[in-house]
């Protein structure tokens, strides 16, 4: 862009709505100065051009004289640095206001409209893709987070699993002590509800805890023979 525009500069900033401020991202020069630095020209700082960034307008300023009264104190930064005339073309994403595009000219230069239209296209490429890579980080890190989730829920599990089972071992050997003493016929009906039921848990319980295990990396094999 700067190539074709044979320009000095060309500058991306990136506006954060919680700041409600803008911050330079990414700059290009032209190779035969150095890059530009934020006490030497912040264009956003600027008011006038801040209130149009934030109406979402296209800023062309052909020579730096046209610049109104109220940005004086910008014409003196752009006449310090070797500066005659810039276009501010604002990133919008999804109706949003996402950062601008600067191209800075050392000379007087004209904006056709012809020339607008594929910088505005460039820009909202520009937009697009960082908006992407920033759906992508998001997406990386709630997964990377529901998976450290995941895999401390297993462990967890996994190392308790005997606090789980002896509970339950003993209810069953208990009951089934209780079953085989009592000589009263309800008694055993309700014994033997009691370890029906706990054996349908237990079992439950050991599918939960073995599948846990295989989460966490902790099941273990045993070789038993078969009829």
């Amino acid at each position: 862009i700067g190539r074709f525009e044979e320009s000095r500069f060309v500058l991306m900033s990136t506006y954060d709505t919680t700041a409600n401020s803008f911050r330079l991202e990414r700059q290009w020069c032209n190779g035969e100065t150095a890059p530009l630095t934020d006490n030497q020209l912040d264009l956003a700082a600027d008011p006038w051009v801040a209130d149009q960034l934030l109406a979402k307008q296209v800023i062309a300023v052909e020579q730096i004289g046209d610049l109104p009264t109220s940005a004086a104190a910008l014409r003196k930064a752009l006449t310090d640095v070797g500066l005659a005339a810039f276009l501010v073309i604002p990133m919008i994403w999804r109706d949003s206001l996402d950062g601008f595009l600067a191209i800075l000219c050392s000379a007087p230069h004209e904006w056709p409209r012809a020339d607008l239209t594929p910088l505005k296209t460039a820009s909202n490429i520009i937009c697009s893709g960082i908006a992407r890579a920033q759906h992508e980080d998001e997406l990386v890190y709630t997964t990377r987070r529901a998976e450290r989730a995941s895999r401390t829920k297993s462990e967890f599990l996994a190392s308790i699993s005997h606090e789980f089972r002896t509970p339950m071992n003993t209810i069953l050997g208990l009951s089934e002590i209780m079953a085989s003493e009592s000589n009263h016929p309800r008694h055993r009906e309700y014994l033997q509800s009691v370890l029906s039921s706990g054996k349908t848990l237990l079992r439950l319980i050991n599918d939960i805890l073995d599948f846990s295990k295989m989460e966490a990396d902790r099941l273990s094999l045993v070789e038993e023979p078969t009829i």
